[in-house]
């Protein structure tokens, strides 16, 4: 189930701390233009984006939006490797500065932290579900028990975000075997349905099906959203880094805010549920993931998904 909960909350101002991104984009801008210095009003339209937005840019109170950072590439002419060092420094200095201690954990990293119980990392999930899971049918809430079986199975990858003790984001990740599949496919997809028995993991090089059921953020803590993108494109380097592709990425949106997510994410719209109104089945194939979010946040990735898989998939 793909939902987002993003409020509006006030951003933290940073003190005695000029981001890279702030360094690059003002040596930029007062560096370029038609009278050798581009105005910030020239720079918010080449970018496609407000003055403001361009002035807190400049005094790192912001960092440009990731479906914007290829434009960095596109119409500044920064290279992947430029873009990569200014969102990393962002994230680490905005955790310093803005008084946050974001952490990033694997699975087994997170199941460490709460004592190496499954269950209680399950419940730690459900308790930043989205309204709770009201309303949402069996299975598509995190506090259903199919997912501490699957996660006692050690079947559920993912990054996980905390802040102290507390998990404040998550994204699924799981690899059913063909008929869960088949099932997506046909706009059947039935989360309660499912069972350890139905997943796979991936063990030898290959491309393989893969379906993210959950991306969680907490309330008020929206700005961990960009370090949970970086986990996951993570998790897909790691795959990669043993040979396994994933040739399609299936998700279901069950709200407005996980609808936005997917388009967000690059991921295609397959169709209308069939078991259940307004949940949408989207899909993000392997031909696309060089494009997409994923693809201009990793290099590796980008690459592999344009050359390395097989010719069909092109």
């Amino acid at each position: 189930m793909l939902a987002l909960l993003n409020p509006a909350v006030p951003k933290t101002k940073m003190k005695n701390w000029t981001s890279l991104f702030a360094q690059k984009l003002r040596s930029h801008r007062i560096g370029s233009g038609r009278h050798g210095r581009m105005t910030q009003e020239e720079l918010a339209v080449t970018l496609n984006v407000s003055v403001d937005a361009i002035s807190k840019y400049e005094r790192s109170l912001s960092y440009i939006r990731g479906d914007l950072e290829y434009q960095l590439q596109e119409k500044l002419g920064w290279s992947l490797e430029d873009v990569v060092s200014c969102r990393e420094d962002w994230e680490a200095g905005r955790a310093q500065h803005s008084g946050s201690a974001y952490r990033l954990l694997n699975n087994q990293e997170v199941i460490n932290e709460f004592g190496g119980s499954s269950s209680a990392v399950t419940q730690a999930v459900a308790c930043m579900e989205v309204d709770d899971g009201d309303g949402l049918p069996a299975g598509f809430s995190a506090a259903d028990t199919v997912w501490s079986d699957i996660q006692k199975s050690g079947l559920l990858s993912g990054p996980y975000v905390m802040l102290g003790s507390k998990i404040v984001g998550h994204v699924g990740l799981i690899f059913p075997k063909s008929d869960p599949e088949k099932s997506f496919h046909e706009l059947l997809f039935d989360e309660a349905e499912l069972t350890p028995n139905l997943l796979k993991r991936p063990l030898l090089p290959g491309d393989y099906f893969a379906y993210c059921p959950a991306i969680y953020v907490a309330r008020g803590h929206e700005n961990a959203t960009r370090l949970l993108l970086s986990g996951f494109v993570s998790e897909l380097e790691e795959l990669l880094e043993r040979e396994i592709f994933v040739r399609e990425i299936g998700a279901i949106s069950v709200n407005g805010l996980g609808t936005q997510l997917c388009e967000d994410l690059g991921l295609k719209f397959l169709g209308a549920h069939q078991r259940y109104a307004g949940f949408g089945v989207w899909t993000l194939h392997c031909s696309g993931i060089a494009n997409s979010i994923v693809g201009r946040r990793s290099a590796k990735l980008r690459d592999a998904y344009q050359s390395a898989l097989p010719p069909s998939y092109h």
